[in-house]
């Protein structure tokens, strides 16, 4: 019997109305479950998934920032049956910790931790790209000032309460006790109202 194939397709929302699909590297198996977070703390969102084949096994990719995905690299071997996969942070240092169920030869079964451990000399997310931080500042506005969690991150931005606040080389960056941007944590932002409803950050505090 030829193993199956599988690949994570991803959506990527442009924001004008277009969209685009990125497939991720094939793997041997099939998905049984996918969970999101940064895992490694660079500020992008990485997959860790539960594969099955002739065993099933955790893998994780991890986000590039632009979409798409590393190829991935194999955490555990959960053996037949080992399933519930978790991602939380289980020891208070914002950073997603893996859990998962494995089974033994007798059939008893055992929870695993695998606690990721804050890399101090990680650097925050990449600024964006040249062109890509918005230039329609809204000069009749109020100076921008929201507090709220990180609900996405991108390369060059993040989304705060729904709005996508971009930090570029000239924001202050402050971040108190985190090593870089993770969906979740909370933030304090100042900048500039865009025309279109953006932020351009001139300072911005997580922690």
């Amino acid at each position: 019997m030829e193993p199956d194939t599988s690949a994570i397709s991803i959506t990527l929302n442009h924001g004008d109305g277009t969209t685009e699909q990125i497939l991720g590297p094939d793997i041997t198996g099939v998905f049984n479950r996918i969970k999101v977070a940064d895992v490694n703390g660079d500020g992008f969102l990485d997959v860790v998934a539960e594969v099955q084949w002739e065993n099933e096994e955790i893998l994780i990719f991890n986000g590039m920032g632009d979409g798409s995905l590393a190829a991935p690299v194999t955490i555990a071997t959960t053996g037949r049956g080992g399933q519930l996969l978790y991602l939380n942070d289980w020891d208070g240092d914002d950073q997603a910790d893996i859990a998962w169920f494995k089974n033994k030869v007798d059939s008893e079964r055992q929870i695993h931790i695998m606690f990721q451990t804050p890399d101090p000399n990680q650097p925050p997310a990449p600024d964006p790209a040249p062109g890509n931080v918005p230039t329609n500042i809204d000069t009749n506005a109020e100076t921008a000032e929201i507090e709220g969690a990180i609900s996405n991150i991108g390369s060059g931005y993040i989304e705060v309460n729904g709005i996508k606040v971009w930090h570029t080389s000239s924001t202050v960056l402050q971040f108190n006790d985190v090593s870089g941007f993770a969906v979740g944590l909370p933030v304090q932002v100042k900048g500039n109202w865009t025309t279109d409803g953006q932020i351009v950050a001139t300072d911005l505090e997580v922690n």
